[in-house]
C-alpha cells in the first residue's frame, strides 16, 4: 500500500502540474476554436450575448488524458478512465457540433455506462452494495449493474444542466472532486484519490479562463467528461468503501446539481413537458431572475457546495451513530431551507 506521506506529494505534485498544464494548453484551444469557428451562439435560453468558444472539454480532456497514462496502465480503474473519458468525451464533442437529439445522447450515455459496468472489456466497474453502518449493509446483486449505470448518466446530466453561467458546473466539479478526493485518501482508496486530485487541476486550470466573463465554454464534451469521471472515480474511492453512510457522501458532495436535476423533472412533468424538454428555470436562472448578478449567483451556488462538501467529509471523522445523526441533521436543514427558499423567493 502507498504510503501516506509519499502520496500526498504524488498527489501535490499531479494536481499543480494538471493545473499548469491546462492554464498553459487552453489558449491554443480557444485560438483553434475561433480558427474554425467551433462557437457557442446565444439564444433565447442562454446568458451571454456573444459568441464564444466551446472547446473547454477537449482541453482537460487532453491534460487529464496524458498524466493518467503516466500512472499504473494495468489497473482497471485507470483503463476505465483512459476508455470512458475517450468515448464520453468525443460524443460530447460531436453533441456541441450539431446538436444531437437528446434521446440520441441519453442512449449514448447508457451505452458507455453499460460498457462501465460490464465485464466485456474487462471493466466491471460496479456499486455492489450501501455501506450503512460498520456491520449492516446492503448488497445490490443482481441491481448492481442498472443502479451503477443510472448513477453514471445521472451524474453526467447533473453536471450538464449545470453549465449555465460562466464558471458555475466547472466550479462545482472542482469542489466536488477536490471533496471526493480528500474522501477517497481518508478511506484508503489512494488510486481514486490520485485520479480525482487530477482531475481538480485540471477544472482549477481551466477556470482561469471560464470564471466570468468567460473566454471559453466547456460545453458538453466537457460537462460530459467531468460527470463520467466524477461518477467513475466515486464508485472506487467512495461507494464501495467500507464506511459508515459512505453512499450519502457523493449524494451530498453534488447535492446541488442533483437537486436541480429532480427539480426539472419533476416541473416538467407537472407542466405535462417531456421530461427531455429544455427550459430556462433551472436553480442558476432562478436565481438571476429574483435579482442576483451573474457573478453572486455563481458565489452563492459555491458556497452552497462547499457547505456541502464540508458535511459530506463531516461523515468520514465521527463514529456510527453519530454518523447517520449528521445526516439526519443535514436532511433536516435541507428541508428548512426548501421551505424557506420558497416562502420568501417564490
Amino acid at each position: 500500500m502507498t504510503q501516506f506521506p509519499t502520496f500526498v506529494f504524488q498527489a501535490l505534485l499531479y494536481s499543480f502540474s494538471a493545473g499548469i498544464f491546462a492554464s498553459v494548453i487552453t489558449p491554443v484551444f480557444i485560438r483553434l476554436a475561433l480558427r474554425f469557428r467551433i462557437l457557442d451562439a446565444p439564444n433565447h435560453r442562454k446568458i451571454h450575448k456573444y459568441s464564444k468558444p466551446r472547446v473547454g472539454g477537449l482541453a482537460m480532456f487532453g491534460v487529464y488524458f496524458c498524466l493518467v497514462l503516466t500512472l499504473n496502465l494495468s489497473s482497471p480503474l485507470v483503463r476505465t478512465a483512459l476508455v470512458g473519458s475517450i468515448l464520453i468525451t468525443l460524443f460530447g464533442f460531436l453533441d456541441d457540433l450539431f446538436t444531437l437529439n437528446a434521446r440520441v445522447k441519453l442512449v449514448f450515455q447508457l451505452l458507455v455506462a453499460f460498457i462501465t459496468t460490464s465485464h466485456i472489456l474487462g471493466f466491471g466497474m460496479t456499486i455492489d452494495r450501501l455501506s450503512i453502518l460498520h456491520t449492516h449493509y446492503v448488497m445490490l446483486e443482481w441491481a448492481a449493474v442498472p443502479f451503477t449505470m443510472l448513477w453514471i448518466v445521472g451524474v453526467m446530466n447533473a453536471i450538464n444542466l449545470m453549465d449555465g453561467l460562466d464558471g458555475l458546473a466547472g466550479g462545482i466539479a472542482y469542489i466536488a472532486s477536490l471533496s471526493l478526493g480528500l474522501s477517497s485518501m481518508l478511506l484508503g482508496q489512494y488510486e481514486a484519490a490520485l485520479l480525482f486530485f487530477i482531475l481538480s487541476g485540471v477544472v482549477f486550470g481551466f477556470l482561469r479562463y471560464n470564471f466570468n466573463p468567460a473566454k471559453l465554454f466547456m460545453g458538453d464534451s466537457g460537462s460530459y467528461f467531468l460527470g463520467y469521471n466524477m461518477a467513475l472515480l466515486s464508485i472506487v474511492g467512495v461507494w464501495n468503501a467500507e464506511s459508515v453512510m459512505a453512499f450519502t457522501i457523493p449524494f451530498l458532495v453534488l447535492g446541488i446539481p442533483f437537486y436541480d436535476v429532480v427539480t426539472s423533472i419533476m416541473r416538467r412533468i407537472k407542466n405535462k413537458r417531456s421530461i427531455f424538454h429544455a427550459d430556462g428555470q433551472h436553480i442558476h436562472h432562478r436565481l438571476i431572475n429574483r435579482g442576483f448578478t451573474h457573478k453572486q449567483t455563481v458565489i452563492v451556488i459555491y458556497l452552497e457546495s462547499t457547505f456541502l462538501a464540508i458535511a459530506a467529509l463531516s461523515l468520514l471523522l465521527v463514529n456510527s451513530n453519530m454518523a447517520v445523526l449528521v445526516f439526519l441533521l443535514l436532511l433536516f436543514l435541507a428541508y428548512i431551507s426548501t421551505k424557506y427558499l420558497r416562502r420568501y423567493y417564490r
